[in-house]
């Protein structure tokens, strides 16, 4: 595994610059009275360095960008929030510095539901403030096909409803991660989230978003049901979390950095 932090100015200098860069980015938040706030970043953290292991030869890792989007959060003590604006610029101005070091390809693994605005848009920054120098895309875990399939295999939790945060999900990948961390005495499920139609939250969200105060639909900071979580849905769930990311490092590798890194302007005859 490539830590970028543990590299000299000379080797980030001589490194292969195709190489796919993966940013991990979470959020410092209330997680429940059983697991602690930093639990997004550990995930998030955890998993990329289990990809970076896998494909040492194609990725570097850069250090997890642990604060983030959880202004809903702040009726629960310990949530450190970043405003949104401030998010797309710091991600921004990280793959723009990576675009001058002359880095092609930035994979951004973000692991807090309410990063996901502003990392597509920082992404997507990305992109057009390097004039495409540098291809950058993001990503969630456990969002895909495979990802859907491992959780319907585990899960234990109804839906919709039993996985959101600080749920049997996060749970369970905590047990394996840091279990010195969760005391699963504390967890107690909370699910109270509106259910309504195309309204409702599970780890696939429904078609119609909404996020009030955390404060008005959790007692305990938990949406869902960490009580059914287990170590061993844990283990496989990484497992299949990491080969999931792979993929997506696969993907990005494969993009044509020639195609896609040409603008045409077409106001020209």
């Amino acid at each position: 595994m490539i830590k970028y932090e543990e590299l000299t100015w000379e080797e980030i200098r001589d490194i292969d610059k195709d190489m796919v860069v993966i940013l991990p980015v979470a959020t410092i938040e209330d997680h429940g009275p059983h697991l602690p706030v930093n639990t997004d970043g550990m995930i998030t953290r955890a998993l990329c360095e289990k990809v970076a292991e896998a494909m040492a030869d194609e990725t570097v890792l850069l250090p997890v960008i642990s604060y983030g989007y959880s202004s809903h959060h702040e009726d629960f003590p310990g949530s450190l929030n970043i405003s949104y604006d401030v998010l797309i610029r710091y991600i921004t101005d990280i793959g723009k510095d990576l675009a001058k070091h002359n880095f092609r390809r930035l994979l951004i693994v973000n692991g807090h539901g309410s990063n996901i605005a502003p990392v597509e848009i920082a992404h997507k920054r990305v992109n057009y403030e390097t004039d495409g120098k540098i291809l950058c895309a993001s990503t969630f875990y456990l969002n895909g096909k495979k990802g859907a399939n491992a959780i319907k295999k585990v899960r234990k939790s109804k839906y919709p409803g039993g996985l959101g945060h600080a749920c049997e999900l996060e749970t369970s990948l905590m047990l394996v991660i840091r279990p010195d961390l969760v005391k699963m005495g504390k967890a107690k499920k909370d699910m109270n989230y509106p259910c309504d139609g195309d309204l409702f939250m599970d780890w696939s969200d429904g078609a119609l978003s909404f996020m009030p105060y955390w404060s008005t639909i959790s007692k305990n900071g938990v949406a869902g049901n960490p009580e059914v979580a287990t170590k061993e849905a844990g283990e496989y769930l990484l497992k299949v979390a990491v080969e999931e990311l792979c993929d997506r490092v696969k993907v990005l590798k494969r993009l044509d950095y020639d195609k896609y890194s040409k603008r045409v302007d077409h106001h020209k005859k």
